[in-house]
């Protein structure tokens, strides 16, 4: 197994030790430049001692770091030569493939997470904790994580809808008010029907958020709260991600701030949902 696939790998990082996960993190994430710092430069980066980083590379069965640095500059070389920008082609193994897909995921995932507003996260999380219904909006393939988010909020105690048709989600504009909370789940934040709908609850005093991967959507206009998603732009390219990873990714965070803010009760709630669904 390579050095970048023991390091990435999950069940082979879980076996060293807090300073040395921290080594793992700095060598994969750095630059190539960035590799060939000094012991000295990468304690000091890494808040580890000088000592740690000599272990490390015998660790990976290196008599010295010099030599596992060589060796992992080769692999990342060679890792980026193969994956060619990430660009998936008919005739890559399935190998190929499958390291192309996990490095566009994780790019995509990676972005994301830079151009997240905490700010806004923390506003909706604490909106949520104490609102009396939290619905949730999405049209086409958004409805399909709108519908999948209500479910999984619903088992830590929350009040949730969803709903994917516009007919649906404008009769249920009426029935909302300022204990409320929306989410709309929209890849460009334009659609003139979600637009219609968010200026009804609006209207009716609902605390809007949405999620959604537009500069300057027309929605996040209506929405007081907005948390972008990054989605990968092709003009035709051989190049593949799917949003809504991202998306998934962004309900996921709300999912787990929230069960930390509501803890213990959430927990307790999740165990009695639990308990519920084994008796069927």
């Amino acid at each position: 197994m390579s050095i970048l696939e023991q390091i990435q790998d999950p069940q082979t990082r879980s076996r060293f030790s807090r300073a040395d996960q921290k080594l793992i993190e700095y060598f994969l994430n750095s630059e190539l430049n960035d590799c060939s710092a000094s012991i000295s430069a990468i304690a000091q980066r890494t808040g580890v001692s000088h000592a740690t980083v000599t272990r490390f590379a015998r660790k990976f069965s290196f008599d010295s770091l010099k030599e596992f640095r060589s060796a992992l500059l080769q692999e990342k070389e060679l890792y980026k030569d193969e994956l060619s920008a990430a660009a998936l082609e008919v005739a890559d193994s399935s190998k190929l493939t499958s390291r192309k897909l996990l490095q566009l995921n994780f790019s995509l995932l990676s972005k994301s997470m830079d151009e997240l507003d905490y700010d806004s996260l923390r506003r909706l999380v604490v909106s949520m904790s104490a609102a009396r219904h939290i619905f949730f909006f999405g049209l086409g393939g958004a409805g399909f994580i709108a519908a999948d988010a209500a479910r999984k909020f619903t088992g830590i105690g929350r009040d949730c809808r969803s709903a994917s048709d516009i007919q649906d989600i404008l009769m249920n504009c009426p029935l909302m008010g300022a204990q409320d909370v929306v989410l709309f789940v929209s890849t460009a934040g334009k659609m003139e029907d979600l637009l219609r709908a968010a200026a009804h609850c609006k209207e009716r005093g609902v605390t809007l958020a949405v999620i959604t991967s537009d500069d300057d959507p027309q929605l996040s206009a209506l929405c007081g709260i907005t948390l972008r998603h990054y989605m990968e732009q092709s003009d035709g390219a051989p190049v593949y991600s799917d949003w809504r990873m991202s998306v998934f990714y962004l309900i996921d965070l709300i999912y787990i701030e929230l069960f930390k803010l509501l803890s213990p009760a959430a927990f307790s709630r999740m165990n009695l949902a639990a308990q519920n669904l084994s008796t069927i």
